[in-house]
């Protein structure tokens, strides 16, 4: 703590420089947004008691305001929301008569708001029977237009009861016509007198009160989005894409009121409570000696210099994201550099030759496992995938002045067809700050969609499948797994820099609990736990070399016997295997023979040689990419196996559908929808294999692995749902944010198997 710092005694006191600079910072980073809100709100309030009048006309002009343009407001515009999505995909309503109840309560509600908000604002309100003659009149009666005058009007005005809301439809806030012409008419009646003087127009003259200017501002704000709105459509009619015009009708509606708001009256007077020290240091400037900006209050320049606070302190934050960005790149490539040269080549790790350490099983042992056993296997390496996110965020937080400095979200875009390289591109460039961000979200290019957290799975499944699929991968497969493809030799620097960013990759898909549809050999898992080798790997990865080249060596009398049967003596040269030229295992190799008492190194080093195949560099780049991420020291503390490190990395490959349906719920309205339901369950336990069922929850889900501690962790849990909407010709679809399939009224188990399997066969869906 600061405080033993200061009270040590001088001779035991540490440099105190940088325990200042610490202190200096932690006061500088102190103050959050939300908390420079609240300062200068408390500010402001003080300055308003000087007259106590204004501080309650403030706070009048506040609650009419927050009721008569957010509150009310929001509602006209969330009604308005409604009745788009009611003619989309988005918000699907069957029925005409359920379409036109709809539709009514949504007009209604939004027409409330408005006479209400109309009736706040003290704009006139005129009965409808001035339009509606036709409905009121009465007989032949002339005492006075339409025959209601000199009777009055008793129709209650709008409440927050039913029958207000519903009376709202006899009022007409005839006072509300006005204000908004003027803000529609008032931006382009400016444009054109500023550009022919000679109109007289009287809209376009420059505003004096502050109500003119709030309607040109508004005006503007309005005018805006919509020509942004008619360039993006423009854009995509041009590119032959879909149009989405709820979320453009949306963007235009808050816009516009976000301006409207903004200008309100309370804000008017917060803004000029802000502005005041800056107009009264403007006014001692020689030129503006005439103005008399009045007397100065200490409130004002508190205020003010909170909000410069806080504009330095958004500039720091910047200035130190994109720092740690041009530091992060720097550390890998001196890590690359220093793998590159031969003095410092890594030492190669030993082997067991007596088949004590056993390798990692294919599959793991997670893999396929049933019943309680599996269930407890789940929640151990929940557990310890949890804790290894908590201990590295405990580092990173200790690593840093003040918790201000972490970036609290990672958002970045992806092609569909160069996702690999995206990939490698992004854990290259990012520090771990950002990789470990509360919040990661990514859009993909082309592709109209919010990622709520089943794009970010579709995303981690697309690459780990990349990864095994395509021939640009940095990864081959072997006989239990995927291990770096290429020899040390032919290694460049962006071969290291892909193997450093795959690394960084696995070990953040591990922290955020996002299993990988592919396996890593045991030799890839022992090295990045830093595992001892042993023959079981050998065997594991080549039955035949060990069987014939590596267990005659172990028998009694096994050198001799070896060596008759290939006709010469042994040296220290590594065996033939294809694809890799025969090289010598140590220098002057290749003239040094083989005796019994040196037997086990010649062993050792042959054994190296087959499990490594010249690949050292390429397994120390993974290494040093993983450990960044996750270092080594956080995995040996929580007592972490190649197994296990397997096993959360790869996750399950055949989910289990008992353990599926368990967590799982339905949405069902009636006894058919209930019968397709139990129909889809029945196939998934028995007509669908595991390859099949991976296609299935990555369908609907976005990833083809259940999370971490099985579907008990799936978050929102998967849901099914029987549509009314499609027939029995259309096959599921699904909602990935929100792990729903949605199925329709099948006739039987085997049409429903049919379309499912054919909604599987192509990858070429887009997810949502």
């Amino acid at each position: 703590p600061a405080w033993r710092i200061w009270m040590a005694p001088p001779w035991r006191r540490p440099n105190l420089s940088p325990v200042v600079k610490r202190l200096l910072k932690r006061l500088f980073l102190c103050l959050s947004p939300l908390k420079v809100v609240i300062l200068v709100l408390i500010v402001f309030l003080l300055h308003l008691r000087r007259e106590p009048s204004k501080l309650a006309q403030w706070l009048e002009m506040s609650r009419v305001a927050l009721q008569a343009e957010l509150l009310h407001g929001l509602t006209c515009a969330c009604c308005l929301g409604l009745l788009a999505a009611s003619f989309t995909e988005l918000l699907p309503i069957p029925g005409g008569l359920a379409l036109f109840g709809f539709l009514l309560l949504v007009t209604t509600m939004g027409w409330c708001s408005i006479v209400k908000a109309a009736e706040l604002r003290g704009l006139d309100l005129v009965p409808a029977t001035v339009f509606w003659p036709a409905l009121f009149r009465q007989g032949q009666h002339k005492d006075g237009l339409w025959g209601c005058a000199g009777k009055e009007w008793n129709c209650p005005r709008p409440s927050d009861s039913l029958l207000g809301v519903a009376s709202s439809w006899f009022w007409v806030p005839s006072g509300l016509l006005p204000p908004v012409s003027h803000v529609l008419v008032r931006p382009w009646a400016l444009m054109v007198q500023t550009i022919r003087p000679r109109m007289a127009l009287r809209l376009g003259q420059t505003p004096r009160s502050w109500w003119e200017w709030r309607e040109l501002l508004v005006g503007l704000a309005f005018w805006c989005a919509i020509a942004t709105s008619v360039l993006h459509c423009v854009r995509r009619a041009q590119r032959r894409r879909r149009l989405h015009l709820l979320p453009i009708v949306l963007k235009d509606i808050f816009i516009t009121l976000a301006a409207f708001l903004l200008t309100a009256q309370p804000f008017l007077w917060l803004w000029s409570f802000l502005l005041a020290p800056l107009w009264r240091l403007c006014a001692r400037l020689p030129g503006l000696s005439q103005v008399h900006p009045g007397p100065v209050h200490w409130e004002e320049f508190v205020a003010l210099a909170v909000l410069l606070w806080l504009g330095l302190r958004i500039a720091y934050i910047n200035w130190y994201h994109n720092t740690q960005r041009l530091l992060v790149t720097r550390h890998l490539d001196d890590l690359l550099y220093a793998l590159l040269e031969p003095p410092r080549m890594p030492a190669r790790p030993s082997v067991d030759l007596d088949f004590e350490t056993e390798a990692v099983p294919v599959p793991a042992p997670l893999f396929g496992a049933r019943g309680d056993q599996a269930a407890e296997a789940e929640e151990r390496l929940q557990r310890l995938r949890k804790e290894l996110l908590t201990e590295r965020q405990r580092e990173m937080q200790e690593d840093v002045v003040s918790v201000a400095l972490l970036p609290q979200s990672l958002h970045f875009f992806a092609r569909r067809k160069h996702v690999l390289q995206d990939a490698l591109n992004i854990f290259w460039q990012c520090p771990l700050s950002e990789l470990l961000a509360p919040n990661m979200s990514v859009s993909f290019e082309g592709e109209k969609g919010i990622d709520a957290g089943g794009l970010l799975r579709d995303w981690f499944d697309s690459v780990g499948q990349a990864l095994t699929a395509t021939s640009t991968s940095p990864l081959m497969s072997e006989c239990d797994g995927l291990a770096p493809q290429g020899g040390d030799e032919e290694l460049t620097l962006q071969d290291l820099r892909s193997f450093v960013a795959l690394g960084r990759f696995f070990a953040t898909a591990l922290l955020r609990g996002h299993p990988l549809p592919l396996h890593l050999s045991s030799v890839c898992c022992k090295l990045l736990v830093q595992a001892q080798l042993s023959l079981c790997d050998v065997k594991s990865l080549d039955p035949d070399f060990c069987q014939h080249r590596v267990m005659p060596l172990l028998e009694r009398h096994g050198l001799q016997k070896l060596e008759k049967a290939l006709g010469e003596h042994l040296t220290f040269m590594a065996a033939a295997v294809w694809p890799w030229p025969v090289k010598e295992l140590l220098p002057g190799g290749a003239t040094r023979r083989v005796y019994d008492s040196d037997r086990r190194e010649y062993l050792e080093l042959l054994c190296q040689e087959r499990l490594l195949g010249g690949k050292l560099r390429s397994y120390c780049a993974l290494q040093q990419g993983f450990w960044d991420v996750l270092p080594l020291h956080l995995l040996q503390r929580s007592c972490v196996s190649a197994a296990d490190l397997s096993s959360m990395i790869s996750g399950s490959c055949d989910p289990d559908p008992q353990e599926w349906r368990l967590y799982s719920s339905s949405c069902t309205a009636n006894r058919l929808q209930k019968q397709v339901v139990e129909w889809f369950w029945d196939a998934v336990q028995t007509d669908l294999n595991a390859e099949q069922r991976c296609r299935l929850l990555r369908f609907a889900t976005g990833s083809s692995r259940p999370p971490p501690g099985g579907f008990a962790e799936l978050r929102p849990p998967f849901a099914v749902e029987v549509s009314p909407l499609g027939s029995e010709h259309h096959l599921p679809t699904a909602h990935t944010c929100v792990n729903k399939l949605v199925l329709h009224s099948y006739r039987s188990k085997a049409q429903l198997l049919e379309k499912l399997l054919s909604a599987l066969v192509d990858d070429t869906f887009g997810t949502a």
